[in-house]
């Protein structure tokens, strides 16, 4: 997970941005088959089996989704006029 760096300032909503994603990632990072949020990928599930090598459980895409929306409520409090989108490799909806 990447760490906390009070030093880095946000000035506008690209920062908060760029900043929010890397949080995103680094969030999605901790996601393991051990605390059960993620789990191989089988035949039964409809996506690409040679490009993903994971898929998240229930669980696993209910805490990324809380995290993603949090992220974004907090980025369109401080920039309201601004579109603020949180993206991650690790996390595509359909």
């Amino acid at each position: 997970m990447i760490p906390f760096n009070s030093n880095k300032n946000i000035e506008d909503a690209d920062d908060y941005i760029g900043w929010a994603n890397d949080i995103f990632e680094g969030f999605l990072s901790t996601f393991t088959k051990e605390n059960k949020l993620v789990r191989d990928v089988t035949e039964d599930d409809s996506i690409d089996h040679e490009k993903f090598n994971f898929i998240y459980t229930a669980k696993g895409t209910r805490l990324a989704d809380k995290m993603k929306c949090l992220l974004i409520k907090v980025g369109e409090k401080h920039f309201p006029n601004e579109d603020i989108e949180i993206e991650s490799y690790l996390f595509q909806e359909d």
